[in-house]
């Protein structure tokens, strides 16, 4: 009783003090907590990447508030203080340890409301148009060639939320870790940042054995796509040869480390005999011949019943797999196979097989070294089908939500260090009981569960190898895995302030959104409440409502147009469905519309009947410039297939095209005496052809990059040209810049 008053004594004094305390004292208490933290916990919660406990932010006094790992004003009721105050943390036998002295900050700090130990310093807020100028700097930088190649991931929303150089740190490591994991290229190779922050980061995909079919099926899962129509965008865009070649880094490590997608990016077989096949395995032979070496076990990780494992060499090192067993029915009386029962491994020993003297097992986890040293995972049913989830009455996962085992996510998470280490039971078993099985059952189960020392040698031999590819990826290894921990980081409700980056914006500004909008009000109005949060799911569902109110471009369909011929990248990365119009001119006497479409057309529209009149057939890629002559009976079009096209309005037909542009072509125009026609594209060039002969005139020197838009003035001299760098304008005739 004494102690207790005593301790209310102290902490009312306490709480007296600090309601007088000036600012600098709440900046010196909160300094010390940070420095206590710093040396007792930094280490394990933050440094080189280090996310145990999935836990990465320690010093960050926002995080651990927004994450209730402190309650401002209540040390008791904060679960960081209690841990650090009774004794687990850190872990018992970690040293340095925190004393009296290092607690009692805590709590002084924790009860003065954890005030900031410094002026919080907001991290400058990148747009999306600074992410993709970002990305066409780098892209420049590259031979142009190699710009198809070029795919990028990104964690500025991220930053743009507040997360720490440490959990952006962790972020990388785990990005580096799983997109080495999902290639079969034999040097492992780790993702290059491009700004000073490393919040963005370029792949190669030759250096994955990756190819755009790969990539656009990462995209036909992907739901936070959103066709900039920003000038900078589009040239990223055409410069890749993709529509969409910047994907979120955490949506990616949430989305490809499970199945389906995990098993489609590394291409694995639908069946187990397969995938042996392909890894030159041959499972029966290798049995037979004895070249196996087998582990029978009651209780594992993830396993609820006996387990059997097995290693085989495969052309990339080694093949493990794992026979699991479904649990004996009770009473005997339900059982279909008369005793003993054939899932009871200890009596079985041999097999698999349809024999009555062999195992009956239920499903299996395969594990197989790839090229690089990393591992790869399948999961299967007692057929050999693959299957993205095992049934959790067999195996079950009690990190996961509905602790069901998912291929590759879970397999990640599990084998840190590469393979477990088990020990056999059945070989020892045997020996003792050898009565029980005939002489030659006894010489064969004998030679296949292999000795303790041997199975030990070889898991430890393959861990190493494993845990050498994972050091070349600049992952940290430690007890809880990147991976599975910044997936699981994914998947957690979501605040106002990270919502509102995820859809490019401050706080306030979505704020705002939200109260304009009826539909957001009701599906995300859970934000503004103080403390609210919504899903993950109803912010994926809402994010096509957020990109239609902003109006600043259109979610990516799962539309693919026609590739490369050596599948690096689509012919043109704009062809879309036939509504989508990427340019309008009208005639002179505006009774007809032309509409430069997406699907490689030009529509000519009466626009008093509302009726399409006429199709101009001919470009093979989507168009994006159209225009009139002024005598209103001819056309001109040009799009991404670098060509430019004059037509006969009237009967569709096509008189010329002219040929020079290297890229895009954007924009066209034409003279007032019809005689020239001028085009700029994202080549950087801008053509004056002779209509008559379709020949260039000139090309205009000088002008801005990326050209966006051209103009002829009313009495045919000057020219003006609009692009990155600015407007401007040139002399007709002479081709000089004014």
């Amino acid at each position: 009783m004494a102690r207790q008053k005593y301790l209310m004594v102290i902490l009312i004094g306490s709480a007296l003090w600090f309601e007088k305390a000036s600012a600098d004292d709440r900046v010196q208490i909160a300094r010390q907590a940070q420095a206590v933290l710093q040396q007792h916990c930094y280490r394990c919660h933050g440094r080189d990447g280090s996310v145990e406990g999935g836990m990465n932010y320690v010093i960050d006094r926002r995080r651990l508030i927004a994450r209730h790992k402190i309650v401002p004003g209540k040390p008791n009721e904060s679960p960081l203080f209690l841990k650090v105050s009774g004794g687990k943390m850190p872990p018992p036998g970690e040293t340095p340890r925190p004393g009296k002295e290092d607690i009692e900050v805590l709590r002084r700090w924790i009860a003065a409301g954890a005030p900031s130990p410094d002026s919080d310093r907001k991290r400058r807020f990148i747009s999306e148009t600074e992410l993709y100028e970002m990305i066409l700097a780098d892209l420049e930088h590259l031979p142009r060639r190699s710009r198809r190649f070029a795919r990028y991931f990104t964690f500025t929303h991220l930053a743009n939320a507040g997360a720490t150089a440490d959990e952006l740190r962790t972020y990388r490591q785990a990005l580096a870790k799983l997109i080495n994991s999902l290639s079969w290229h034999p040097n492992v190779t780790v993702p290059r940042p491009i700004d000073p922050s490393a919040t963005v980061f370029r792949i190669d995909l030759r250096d994955f054995l990756w190819d755009a079919l790969l990539w656009n099926r990462i995209l036909a899962e992907y739901p936070y796509g959103v066709a900039s129509e920003a000038t900078v965008a589009r040239a990223v865009y055409v410069a890749t040869a993709s529509r969409m070649p910047v994907i979120r880094g955490d949506w990616f490590l949430a989305t490809a480390s499970r199945a389906p997608l995990y098993y489609d990016i590394l291409q694995l077989p639908t069946n187990v005999s397969e995938l042996e096949r392909e890894l030159r395995i041959d499972v029966a032979v290798n049995v037979a011949q004895e070249r196996v070496a087998r582990a029978g076990f009651n209780g594992s990780a993830v396993s609820r019943n006996n387990r059997l494992i097995e290693r085989h060499v495969s052309v990339h090192g080694a093949y493990w797999k794992s026979y699991d067993f479904e649990s004996i029915p009770q009473p005997a009386s339900d059982r279909q196979n008369l005793l003993p029962d054939r899932r009871n491994l200890f009596a079985y020993p041999l097999g698999p097989g349809g024999l009555e003297n062999m195992f009956q097992h239920a499903g299996s986890e395969i594990i197989f070294n790839l090229p690089n040293g990393l591992q790869g995972y399948l999961l299967a049913n007692a057929d050999g089908i693959r299957i993205d989830k095992a049934p959790t009455q067999i195996v079950s996962d009690p990190r996961r939500p509905d602790r069901a085992v998912e291929a590759g996510l879970s397999c990640i998470g599990c084998h840190v260090t590469g393979i477990l280490p088990k020990d056999d039971q059945v070989r020892s078993y045997v020996t003792r009981h050898a009565n029980a099985f005939e002489p030659e059952e006894v010489e064969r189960i004998l030679a296949l569960y292999v000795p303790r020392p041997r199975m030990r040698r070889l898991m430890q031999a393959d861990s190493r190898r494993f845990l050498r590819a994972v050091k070349r990826t600049g992952c940290r290894t430690s007890g809880t895995e990147p991976v599975l921990a910044m997936a699981s980081r994914y998947e957690e409700e979501i605040d106002l302030i990270q919502a509102a980056a995820e859809c490019g914006l401050q706080s306030d500004e979505f704020t705002s959104l939200i109260s304009s909008s009826s539909s957001l009000g009701r599906t995300l109005g859970s934000l503004t409440v103080p403390g609210g949060t919504v899903k993950r799911e109803v912010m994926v569902q809402a994010f096509g409502d957020v990109v239609a109110e902003l109006g600043r471009g259109q979610l990516v369909q799962p539309f693919f147009g026609e590739t490369l011929p050596d599948n690096t990248g689509e012919i043109d990365p704009f062809e879309g469905q036939s509504e989508l119009a990427n340019a309008i001119a009208f005639s002179p006497d505006a009774r007809r519309a032309l509409f430069a479409s997406a699907d490689k057309s030009v529509r000519v529209w009466d626009t008093e009947r509302q009726i399409e009149v006429q199709r101009l057939i001919g470009h093979t890629a989507s168009v994006w410039a159209v225009a009139w002559s002024h005598d209103g009976q001819r056309a001109l079009s040009a799009g991404a297939d670098r060509t430019v096209r004059w037509w006969d309005v009237e009967t569709g037909r096509e008189l010329r095209q002219f040929k020079g542009h290297r890229g895009l072509v954007t924009c066209a125009t034409i003279s007032p005496d019809n005689r020239y026609a001028i085009t700029g594209g994202y080549d950087h060039r801008v053509a004056v052809w002779d209509v008559g002969s379709g020949k260039a005139v000139r090309w205009l020197k000088g002008t801005p990059r990326y050209v966006n838009c051209v103009a002829c003035s009313p009495n045919g001299r000057w020219v003006l040209v609009g692009g990155r760098g600015g407007l401007m304008e040139f002399d007709l005739r002479r081709g000089k810049r004014r």
